[in-house]
């Protein structure tokens, strides 16, 4: 009787040890595993970081593409609002009007850990009043916007906003864009504006460009086709670059370091710097240096009397008022 107790008493500690056996493995097992989790998660995460970081570093590229493209208008830097998985870049955009700050608007745009990007805004937004028989004018941030004419378009009309100087008050300073009647070179350019110069708009464009340009603008009313307002070239869809107060041969040479290093670093603005290249090299027909780059137009800056001198400019073609800022002496 005495034996069977020892041996059922000797069963259960067994089975209490087998137990408790497990019960460590188990633990064991799950401390690994949760161990193992965090580590493939941390791995990921710093993986998701690094690209979320390395996207956010090349983001750079679009400030140097904001130096090329828009008139008068460039970055001013950018600010970081960082969550989990995500960032969302805030990018400041700015227009000088004779060394006044002009904001001008901000991009946004949303960086993933999973490599992935999206705008979430825009610049370009333009609100448009048009009255019956009267002209369209675009305005941004409640300033008007520039436009241009290329010089072998033929538009129903060509805009001279040069009268509209007489209302600007002594305190103001103001944009104008002007367009040539061909183009120019940029000595000739400077010659003429001189220090009220901000803004060179080069002739980026291709003969098909043009082609379709004409075609938008033409009247073919027996083909049932008729365009009933300018397609005129809005400041935000313009090449050019600063003057910067720069020698004609040191901005343009800043100007094609810079789509040089696009065209290296960076594949996002691939086909407009493709296109911009053989544009002026007429498909690598000529090389891509400061004598090949053609003026077509420029924005130029400061009081009404400073830019009414340019009144009489006979190779202006067409001139747009922009913004206007306040400049207290």
């Amino acid at each position: 009787m005495t034996d069977k107790k020892l041996f059922t008493s000797g069963n259960e500690g067994l089975g209490q040890l087998v137990k408790k056996a497990r019960r460590k493995s188990l633990i064991k097992s799950l401390i690994i595993s949760i161990i193992a989790s965090m580590v493939v998660l941390f791995s990921l995460y710093w993986l998701g970081s690094h690209v979320l970081q390395r996207a956010i570093d090349q983001s750079g590229d679009k400030a140097l593409w904001s130096m090329v493209s828009g008139a008068n208008v460039e970055g001013t830097g950018a600010s970081y609002t960082y969550s989990l998985f995500s960032a969302i870049e805030t990018r400041d955009m700015e227009k000088y009007i004779d060394g006044v700050s002009l904001n001008w608007g901000a991009e946004e745009t949303e960086y993933t850990m999973f490599g992935t990007k999206k705008p979430l805004s825009s610049v370009t937004s333009t609100s448009t009043t048009h009255e019956e028989g009267e002209r369209p004018i675009s305005y941004f941030q409640g300033e008007r916007v520039i436009e241009f004419f290329h010089p072998e378009v033929s538009y129903k009309e060509v805009y001279d906003d040069r009268p509209l100087l007489d209302n600007i008050p002594e305190y103001m300073v103001a944009e104008m864009a002007y367009s040539f009647d061909q183009a120019y070179s940029l000595e000739e350019v400077i010659d003429v504006f001189g220090d009220q110069l901000e803004w060179y708009w080069v002739d980026t464009y291709t003969d098909e460009e043009i082609t379709d340009f004409n075609e938008m603008n033409s009247v073919r009313e027996e083909e049932g086709v008729v365009f009933d307002h300018l397609h005129t070239l809005m400041g935000s869809w313009v090449r050019g670059y600063p003057y910067a107060g720069l020698s004609a041969e040191d901005s343009a040479q800043s100007f094609i370091h810079t789509i040089e290093y696009l065209q290296e670093e960076t594949n996002e603005f691939e086909y407009e710097i493709n296109q911009l290249i053989n544009a002026i090299t007429n498909e690598g027909e000529k090389e891509f240096a400061p004598e090949n780059i053609e003026i077509i137009g420029v924005v130029v800056t400061g009081r009404a009397d400073e830019l009414s001198q340019f009144n009489e400019v006979d190779f202006i073609r067409g001139a747009t008022l922009g913004a206007t800022a306040k400049k207290f002496d």
